[in-house]
């Protein structure tokens, strides 16, 4: 089975990505063949010449830009390609050039390609409260300057993800929407119908404090044969100038406080016998000074040793790493407690605290 995946051996002995050896890529879980857009763009009429690229204009967000000429108009060139393609598919973009870039090899000038408006063209402003706040966290979430309320989620940028990033900032200024809701209804004065306003006493909002349920990746990881103490995943993020150990504390402890899981434990966990309970305790039960190890240079020796302090029985599923000199915070958490979605939000809680 050929994956078209370009791989070579480092020193180490370690095959590295390189890239891939066609045009394909993959956006929001979906492998798409950039030549196959470039192609139904192409069939437009009045389209003379048509490029797809992958944009990647706010960090973590990957996006289909299609840039086309002609004397066309960008909302019906991709409009005629939504009826042609699935809209996993659908460029989120749609720009008109009175020529590509070329360099002087006579290739296309990826880098001269102007960033595209992912708004959309008819902006009509919010009428109602809860439209407001759907519109400023649609903007927030996506990077934008703001969101009409005809604006489709898809459209400017929006995937799966980023709606659960949706759902927690809109409950937060008490809008309550299921990602499904955003999924399916897309714009916010559709999404604005189906929302609802909490209005009840704080008390009824779950904390996630007490006895938790498994989750399927949970179950798993209790069946699985050998050690699962160390199963994590680590991400390394650099802070702003004039960071000090002192605000790195209190950022961690913000993290363990408001993310329930991450002070989760693991009753009934041995190497030879497992029997899982699952406990949340109650913010400040863990505290950052507990979790952060300050090094002179981030080394991998220092994240396996940090890695080895992780201790699912003991309620600790987080550890940190902080090396001031190049102000690099390596955050290793177990995998019962973070995945792929969480580190979007993480990243963002992370990145408010900096700026605080």
């Amino acid at each position: 089975y050929r994956t078209g995946d370009l791989v070579r051996w480092n020193a180490q002995g370690e095959l590295e990505y390189v890239g891939r050896s066609d045009d394909q890529v993959k956006i929001r879980g979906f492998r798409i063949e950039l030549g196959e857009v470039g192609a139904a763009l192409s069939a437009v009429a009045g389209v003379e010449q048509a490029v797809v690229v992958v944009r990647e204009d706010q960090p973590g967000s990957k996006r289909l830009v299609g840039y086309v000429t002609g004397a066309v108009d960008a909302t019906v060139v991709r409009s005629s390609v939504g009826v042609r393609l699935p809209e996993y598919m659908v460029p989120a973009a749609v720009v008109v050039l009175d020529s590509l870039p070329l360099t002087v090899n006579g290739k296309l000038d990826k880098r001269s390609l102007p960033a595209p408006d992912y708004a959309g063209e008819r902006y009509r402003a919010p009428s109602t409260p809860i439209e407001e706040v759907l519109a400023s966290v649609y903007a927030q979430v996506l990077g934008l300057e703001r969101v009409g309320v005809d604006d489709s989620f898809f459209n400017i940028g929006g995937d799966s993800i980023s709606s659960i990033q949706v759902v927690a900032r809109a409950r937060a200024a008490g809008v309550v929407v299921k990602p499904r809701e955003i999924l399916v209804h897309k714009t916010v004065s559709a999404v604005a119908r189906v929302a609802t306003v909490h209005t009840g006493p704080v008390g009824e909002v779950d904390d996630g404090v007490g006895e938790v349920f498994s989750t399927p990746i949970i179950s798993w990881l209790e069946s699985v044969a050998g050690q699962v103490g160390e199963f994590n995943q680590a991400l390394m993020f650099v802070g702003p100038e004039g960071v000090e150990h002192a605000d790195v504390l209190a950022i961690v402890q913000a993290l363990l406080d408001s993310h329930a899981m991450l002070r989760l434990r693991v009753d009934g966990h041995s190497d030879s016998e497992r029997d899982w309970s699952l406990t949340v305790g109650s913010p400040g039960s863990v505290r950052a000074e507990d979790c952060v190890t300050t090094v002179s240079e981030l080394t991998i020796e220092n994240l396996v040793e940090a890695r080895g302090k992780l201790d699912i029985a003991g309620g600790r599923v987080l550890r940190a790493v902080w090396e001031p000199t190049g102000r690099k915070l390596a955050l290793i958490i177990h995998h019962l407690a973070v995945d792929v979605v969480s580190w979007r939000i993480i990243g963002d809680d992370l990145n408010l605290g900096w700026d605080a």
